[in-house]
């Protein structure tokens, strides 16, 4: 793997990609002002690592659909209608988060 891209700079959005990779430079030739940064980073990744993998389907409840796949999004202020069985429609009450959402 080479350390650097021949196209020069990544393209990036929020961060100036010239100074991403002079850093990058400044870290492959060993520069010890950046040693514990890239110390602390290389741990914080490995710690990160062993924390995932991540799954779409890596949630505590099924959305209504039963497909663990389906996205929901819970708004915090609506909850089960406690005068149907089923719970639906939810209703909104006003400044009182749902302890359910998650």
């Amino acid at each position: 793997m080479t350390a650097f891209s021949p196209e020069g700079p990544a393209r990036v959005f929020l961060l100036d990609g010239a100074a991403l990779l002079a850093a990058r430079r400044r870290v492959y030739d060993g520069d010890p002002a950046l040693a514990v940064a890239d110390q602390r980073l290389l741990l914080d990744a490995e710690a990160a690592r062993a924390v995932g993998p991540f799954s779409v389907i890596d949630k505590p409840t099924s959305p209504p659909s039963g497909d663990m796949q389906d996205y929901l999004s819970q708004g915090p202020y609506w909850w089960p209608d406690p005068k149907s069985a089923d719970g639906l429609p939810w209703v909104r009450r006003d400044g009182e988060a749902n302890p359910d959402r998650e």
